[in-house]
């Protein structure tokens, strides 16, 4: 395990299908704390987050437009520190 990521919070964008999925997985596999952001489709994020639960790790979803700068804001601010 990288150590120096344990415990760190990482925020994926997209992060609820393909690459953006995959990745958080494996953030979460190095111990980090997962935000998994989607835009449509909160079914998918939903399906992520429950993978990175049965991994052990904490992780919350966080919905919206990320073209949207008010959303941007919103997602940031209720990041976990």
């Amino acid at each position: 395990m990288i150590s120096d990521l344990n415990g760190k919070v990482v925020l994926i964008t997209g992060a609820s299908t393909g690459i953006g999925a995959a990745a958080a997985v494996a953030f979460a596999r190095l111990g980090c704390k997962l935000v998994v952001h989607y835009n449509e489709s909160k079914a998918a994020a939903e399906a992520v987050a429950a993978e990175i639960k049965g991994l052990g790790a904490s992780v919350t979803l966080a919905g919206g437009d990320v073209m949207q700068e008010a959303n941007v804001k919103r997602i940031v601010a209720e990041t976990p520190r």
